[in-house]
């Protein structure tokens, strides 16, 4: 069977963005707390720019809302205070989309009509080659034909799109998916010594690297209801983890 076992891909970003037509009053705004449970870490904001920012510990990474008069992102991703590791990954996909589901399903969403709703990740699939990172790469795309020995610098991008069944047949998902094959090195510098700085440790690690942005294309005209939301999110995550496990498929 083609693909890849879910629970090898690594998280290093989720991010769950709605979007409106008409602008939201962003003066009163309280995201964070009515959602996680508990004043956030920091807050900040720019009235001239028209941006709102709430961010604090979750799990084991660090979540972020950000708001903006016709958008709202929810983004988990690497907290700098913790370890450093040579991934900057906060946990396994399979686990954390379900937990990051959980807690975006408990959102009762913006007070404005919605027009979109999108579904991101960026995630790594740890491997012990270059070799062996391409030979997973070519499982996950079967359009691509990969040399896995003699490849470098593949980067691949596609959008298939599906027909939504929470939209009833009326608007569509894009499936934006960008495949590549990094190394990942983490160096740390001596900078107490004399004249050139000495490298105490260096680690490298080879991943494929998968970028995905799910999301119901713009041509719908909405507006989105809230039972619609709700089936929209469910389906969104449910396509991205089917990109993740099974690949590029139609």
């Amino acid at each position: 069977m083609s693909g890849v076992d879910l629970t090898r891909w690594q998280t290093e970003v989720l991010r769950y963005s709605t979007l409106v037509r008409e602008p939201m009053d962003l003066s009163n705004l309280s995201l964070w707390e009515p959602l996680v449970g508990e004043p956030p870490a920091e807050r900040s904001s720019k009235p001239r720019e028209q941006f709102f920012k709430e961010e604090g510990p979750y799990l084991d990474g660090w979540l972020t809302v950000e708001a903006r008069p016709k958008r709202i992102d929810w983004r988990l991703g690497h907290d700098s205070a913790s370890p450093r590791s040579i991934l900057p990954v906060i946990g396994p996909y399979d686990e954390l989309h379900d937990e990051f589901l959980q807690l975006i399903r408990k959102w009762p969403g913006p007070d404005q009509p919605v027009h979109r709703l999108a579904f991101g990740a960026v995630l790594m699939l740890p491997c012990d080659s270059l070799s062996e990172a391409h030979t997973a790469l070519g499982r996950l795309l079967p359009s691509v034909t990969i040399d896995p020995d003699n490849t470098r610098d593949l980067l691949y991008r596609i959008n298939r799109r599906r027909r939504s069944s929470a939209l009833e047949g009326r608007g569509e998902i894009n499936r934006l998916s960008t495949w590549s094959v990094v190394e990942v090195a983490r160096i740390e510098v001596d900078m107490s010594s004399i004249g050139e700085p000495a490298k105490k440790d260096m680690l490298e690690s080879k991943v494929c690297r998968l970028e995905l942005d799910v999301n119901s294309a713009p041509e719908f005209e909405g507006p989105i209801s809230p039972d619609q939301a709700e089936e929209l999110t469910n389906e969104l995550f449910e396509l991205a983890s089917e990109l993740v496990s099974v690949g590029d498929v139609g």
